[in-house]
This record gives C-alpha cells, sequence and structure tokens, in this order.
C-alpha cells in the first residue's frame, strides 16, 4: 500500500500505484515514476524537475503549476491530462508525446524538446480538440518535424523556436514572437499570422499560406517560399546588410536591374484583399542606388 511518506526527492516509484493521490505541492524532485499510476492524482504544484515519468498514467491528473522542468515525458499520451496551465516546462522532454487537447495556456517551455509531438490527429481535424498555447514560453524549444495544426498559439512566444519541417494546419498564431525561429521547409497552410513578429526567421523553401496581415518580416529570409496564397499587408521588407526599408518601387526597380537569383528570389503573390503583387528577399546586397 502507497504512503505519501514514500514520496520524497529521488524517491524510486517505479510502477508504484498512486491512483488518487493527493501530492499537490509534493518535492518529488528526480523521482523514478516509470509506468507509475498517477490517474487522478493530485499534482497540482508539485515539484516534479528531473522526474522520469515514461509510461506513467496521467489521465484525469491535475498537474496546473506543477514544476516539471527537465523532466522526461517522452511518448506520453497527455490528451486526458486535467490542466496543465502555468505549468513549468523548462527543457522538458517531450519528444513524440500526444498534446492534442491540452491546455497548456500560459506555462513555459523555454527550450523544451518537442520533436515529432503531435498537437493533434490530422486525420481528425474537425473532431479533434486541439492544444492551447496561448502565452506559453517556447524560447528555443525544439518542434522540428512536430504536427501543430490547429493549435492556439495567441501571443506565445517561440523565439529562435526550432520548427523545422513542420506541419501547421489552420494554426492561430496571432501576434506570437517568432523572431529569429526556424522555419526551413515547414509547411504552414491557412495560418492566421495576423501580427506576429517573424523578424529574422530563417523560412527558407517553406510552404505558406493563409493571413498575414501586419505581420513583422524584417530581416527574414524567405528564399524559396511559397506566398501566391498568403493575404499581406503593411510589409516591409529591409536590405541587409544595409537596413534599408525596401519599398515596391525600389523592388521593382531591382527587379529591372537583372539581381541574379542566388540574390533575389522573387515571388508573385496576389493575396485576397491586398495590395501587394510582389514578394522578395535580399540577401548579402551590398551597394547599389535603391
Amino acid at each position: 500500500m502507497f504512503s505519501n511518506d514514500e514520496v520524497r526527492p529521488g524517491a524510486d516509484l517505479d510502477g508504484e500505484d498512486l491512483h488518487g493521490s493527493e501530492l499537490a505541492g509534493m518535492d518529488m524532485r528526480g523521482a523514478n515514476l516509470f509506468s507509475a499510476n498517477l490517474k487522478d492524482a493530485e499534482l497540482a504544484g508539485a515539484d516534479l524537475r528531473g522526474a522520469d515519468l515514461r509510461y506513467a498514467e496521467l489521465s484525469g491528473a491535475e498537474i496546473a503549476g506543477a514544476d516539471l522542468s527537465g523532466a522526461d515525458l517522452r511518448g506520453l499520451d497527455l490528451r486526458a491530462v486535467k490542466n496543465l496551465r502555468e505549468a513549468r516546462m523548462q527543457r522538458t522532454d517531450l519528444r513524440d508525446a500526444y498534446l492534442a487537447g491540452i491546455d497548456l495556456r500560459g506555462a513555459d517551455l523555454r527550450e523544451a524538446n518537442l520533436s515529432g509531438c503531435l498537437l493533434c490527429k490530422t486525420t481528425e481535424l474537425r473532431r479533434e480538440r486541439h492544444a492551447n498555447l496561448e502565452c506559453a514560453n517556447l524560447s528555443g524549444a525544439n518542434l522540428a518535424g512536430a504536427d501543430l495544426s490547429n493549435a492556439r498559439f495567441v501571443g506565445a512566444i517561440l523565439r529562435t523556436a526550432n520548427l523545422r519541417e513542420s506541419f501547421i494546419y489552420r494554426g492561430d498564431f496571432r501576434h506570437a514572437q517568432l523572431a529569429g525561429a526556424d522555419l526551413n521547409k515547414a509547411r504552414l497552410l491557412d495560418m492566421d499570422l495576423r501580427g506576429a513578429d517573424l523578424s529574422r526567421a530563417s523560412l527558407t523553401r517553406m510552404s505558406l499560406s493563409g493571413d498575414l496581415r501586419d505581420t513583422n518580416w524584417r530581416s527574414a529570409l524567405l528564399f524559396g517560399v511559397d506566398l501566391r496564397s498568403a493575404r499581406l499587408s503593411h510589409y516591409k521588407f529591409e536590405v541587409t546588410p544595409k537596413g534599408a526599408d525596401l519599398p515596391k518601387s525600389a523592388l521593382d526597380r531591382l527587379l529591372r536591374s537583372g539581381v541574379g537569383e542566388s540574390t533575389l528570389r522573387l515571388l508573385t503573390g496576389r493575396g485576397t484583399g491586398s495590395n501587394v503583387s510582389l514578394i522578395a528577399t535580399i540577401s548579402d546586397l551590398k551597394g547599389g542606388d535603391f
């Protein structure tokens, strides 16, 4: 029979039945909870830093405000977790985890590894509940190859995050902070990126469609990007390294000047409700009267 007296930092609780246990605020740093039964457990505010939770049963568990920094949650199905709001998950290993429908509002996932995680079922987009990461901090997080479709990232902080080769369908990224993010080869379809900050982001060979109005593209690298179905307005481009704003008239002159494709990739885009007719990226352009 399990007793709360067994709960302590570094405790070996491998396979223990902790069903319905009251563990709120408990210090379980570095605990071995491999395959433990934590169904319906109260873990709000618990200290689970560095804990091993692989194969743990967490359905119905209340984890709001818990500290899971550095914990190992690889491959866990977290769909039935009651609440992860405001959870601290810095450097948490969430590789291949199933996060569809999870409420992560206000969670801190800085430098967390979410590589290969699923935040929705792409085959059930109309029925599946989707993860809520509104205002979550995912600075530097690894989301490479993740399926983030229909997830809500409104106001989320994704500075320098790795979203390379990710797939996002109908994601809500309004006012998200993606400065310096790696979106190379990502597929972002029917997105809402209004007011998002993509300055200095790397978007090489990315497919992007949706509402991009008022998006900040300063110094972003868009080589080979397909933006033909995007809706943009109030756009600004920047010449590097000079740093001067590049108006459309200058872009037209640049095109006529015969600048090679190695310096300029020109894309045609006539978005609905937008005056944009030319999208371009300028890279390592030196000199020139533009």
